[in-house]
């Protein structure tokens, strides 16, 4: 084990090293307030660590260019921010990309910072996320049905024993279909899974975790396992690229 309690060494994600090469992941930032966040750098290594190929645009692109990026992709991430970036167009593009099966991460923070998640969350998924609660804490795989920490028995908690919940986070109101993922030192769900008729998606609570305290706990594993899973090999197959 590390020093934060999870298996030491790669050999323990849900994915190999290597072993998603041929599968794209876009990504959207829209939160541009903070350089911090930049360019991604310690997501997009971790992932391509993976063999992931990641396409990040700061910004959203227009419609067009949208779809054609989507066109080879197996998921796309959405980081919101607190202005509205996004069109009922390429809102459209967004639910038929999932609709067709593929992964979708949703990403938002503590009020405001959830404005265009909510807009993707209320049409594809009849929910939203609010709050601003003090997180920072690293949190561990549940103990008890309701408790802080990620659920247990899910393919995203491989190798996972402790991982960062985000300094401040937003709360996502689950459903019948979206159910929770990670509690957070609060007790409130932070992120939730949909998996449901083949398609998968996520919606959190936390985006800060992406870049604030990246080497505190599991927050790398956490990261790949999620693009692992959202990638639905079981639905799709593996690429023979």
């Amino acid at each position: 084990k590390d020093r934060f309690g999870n298996a030491a060494g790669s050999q323990y994600d849900l994915a190999q090293d290597g072993g998603f090469q041929g599968y794209k992941i876009v990504i959207l930032l829209t939160y541009l307030d903070d350089n911090s966040i930049g360019k991604l750098p310690y997501p997009i290594d971790a992932l391509s660590k993976k063999g992931f190929s990641v396409t990040l645009f700061s910004g959203v692109p227009d419609v067009n260019t949208l779809c054609k990026e989507l066109a080879d992709a197996c998921q796309l991430w959405y980081i919101s921010d607190k202005s509205r970036h996004i069109t009922d167009q390429h809102v459209d593009v967004i639910q038929d990309f999932f609709q067709q099966g593929y992964g979708l991460y949703i990403w938002g923070d503590n009020d405001p910072f959830y404005v265009d998640a909510n807009i993707l969350c209320n049409r594809i998924f009849g929910t939203t996320m609010s709050g601003n609660s003090q997180g920072n804490q690293i949190i561990g795989v549940q103990t008890h049905q309701g408790g802080s920490g990620i659920i247990t028995n899910h393919l995203i908690t491989t190798g996972l024993t402790n991982f960062y919940e985000g300094i401040t986070i937003a709360e996502v109101q689950t459903t019948k279909d979206l159910q929770p993922l990670i509690y957070g030192s609060n007790g409130k769900v932070v992120a939730a899974y949909y998996e449901k008729e083949q398609k998968r998606a996520i919606v959190d609570g936390g985006f800060t975790r992406l870049y604030c305290k990246w080497n505190s706990a599991g927050t790398d594993r956490y990261v790949v396992n999620a693009a692992a899973w959202l990638a639905n090999v079981e639905r799709f197959g593996y690429s023979k690229q």
